[in-house]
């Protein structure tokens, strides 16, 4: 539920299919990393943010270089007051990588070490307590300090097209599945869009829509007590049947089968 690292070898630090966030932070020299295809230097004040649907990639790092990161499941916080407020999640989807100020970095790299010595502490009687708390006071020092901070990278049209695609997706996937919205968002027809994505990503834009829904319902499985028929309804299927037989599609079982087997 909660991890951290300062190795970029971990296997859960690119893994395509980790359900949470990453957060990492440069601490010393250069890294050089490929997200969702673009490429980046990072250096000392860099921050960087990793949703699920974020692909990672390092192609190579100074010989000095070293950097401390943490992934935490999104319900490991579902007891406190909402952690990622849907706009700066948004904006961490569309632009993962900050550069902070050294006062900014400083503060954020201070609370991480905190952090560091509760998950240390594996004997102390409230440790989960203390993590859950101290991992808030980061996460709201990491919103306050990088407010501003967002990296940009130009892209070719494609490319920024493509980004632009994701930010609408995140943000209407529950309830919009058809080709012609997203489209019809970006002013661009569904051909163009479909080739674009495809190109961009190796995906179509139906695979990625149904990436996003499917996500979603195995966490509202994972982490509510709702019913099937009530996260149906959530995710705006017309009917319990549908929602199973796509689940069924995407994941071989049953949402009760899957909810059993995750207890």
């Amino acid at each position: 539920m909660l991890y951290l690292s300062d190795s970029l070898a971990d296997p859960l630090f690119s893994a395509t299919d980790r359900d949470g966030a990453i957060v990492l932070l440069v601490t010393h020299d250069d890294l050089f990393v490929e997200i969702d295809g673009h490429g980046y230097r990072l250096k000392r004040g860099n921050l960087v943010t990793l949703f699920p649907t974020h692909t990672i990639t390092l192609r190579g790092q100074s010989e000095h270089a070293a950097c401390v990161w943490l992934w935490f499941a999104f319900d490991f916080m579902a007891d406190f007051p909402l952690l990622l407020p849907p706009e700066m999640a948004e904006r961490f989807g569309a632009t993962p990588v900050s550069l902070l100020s050294d006062v900014d970095f400083n503060v954020l790299e201070q609370t991480y070490e905190t952090l560091a010595k509760y998950d240390a502490a594996t004997e102390h009687p409230l440790r989960m307590g203390l993590l859950k708390a101290q991992l808030f006071i980061f996460v709201s020092e990491l919103l306050h300090r990088s407010a501003d901070c967002a990296v940009a990278v130009q892209g070719r049209r494609a490319e920024t097209l493509s980004d632009t695609f994701f930010a609408l997706l995140h943000r209407h996937y529950m309830t919009e599945r058809s080709l012609a919205f997203y489209a019809d968002q970006l002013c661009i027809t569904t051909k163009y869009l479909s080739k674009v994505i495809r190109r961009t990503t190796g995906r179509t834009v139906y695979y990625w829509i149904e990436e996003f829904v499917a996500k979603e319902a195995k966490r509202l499985l994972r982490s509510t007590d709702a019913t099937v028929t009530e996260i149906a309804e959530r995710l705006n299927f017309s009917n319990s049947s549908f929602f199973a037989k796509f689940f069924r599609r995407h994941t071989g079982r049953s949402p009760l089968e899957y909810r059993n087997r995750m207890k």
